[in-house]
């Protein structure tokens, strides 16, 4: 009599029957993975093929170009990821002109005034800018992120269901 063990259809690990999580990776598991232990070896696992329709989502994410994303009507790629570096160097250039014209003024008006504009006054507000717009595109990367994850879940929900 063979051993009816349960195969975690993420990391195709044999698990204990009865069992209800992959002591392995933590998957939950069903009872439609029982295999008599040994067997599926030589399959392919059941996540190699995804049901039509449905693609790799986080696949196509980092395979275009700037352009290619740009001109994507279909939004599988995403230009705001490769925007930012772009905007945070255009963001510092002006933030550095700005604490420039800051300082102009400064000595336009005195040479105390444009002292403490140079020294205090202009490196203070620089650095606020910075870090703000730093912090921003930080959150806008993060949603990103959050968006790639979340579409890469669903995906992974939906090939798990097609089991």
């Amino acid at each position: 009599m063979t051993d009816v063990t349960l195969t975690c259809a993420s990391c195709e690990q044999p698990n204990a029957s009865g069992s209800t999580f992959c002591v392995h990776c933590g998957t939950a598991l069903t009872g439609s993975q029982a295999q008599p232990a040994g067997a599926g070896q030589a399959q392919s696992p059941p996540h190699a093929t995804l049901p039509p329709g449905i693609r790799e989502h986080s696949a196509s994410l980092t395979q275009h170009g700037f352009l290619a994303s740009l001109f994507d009507v279909s939004f599988t790629s995403m230009v705001g990821t490769k925007l930012v570096r772009a905007v945070y160097v255009l963001t510092m250039i002006w933030v550095g002109l700005l604490a420039l014209l800051y300082i102009l003024l400064g000595f336009h008006e005195s040479a105390a005034l444009g002292v403490v504009m140079l020294l205090i006054v202009a490196p203070v507000i620089a650095l606020f800018m910075l870090g703000f717009a730093r912090l921003v595109l930080e959150i806008c990367i993060a949603l990103f992120q959050i968006m790639a994850n979340t579409n890469e879940l669903v995906a992974q929900g939906r090939r798990d269901s097609s089991q």
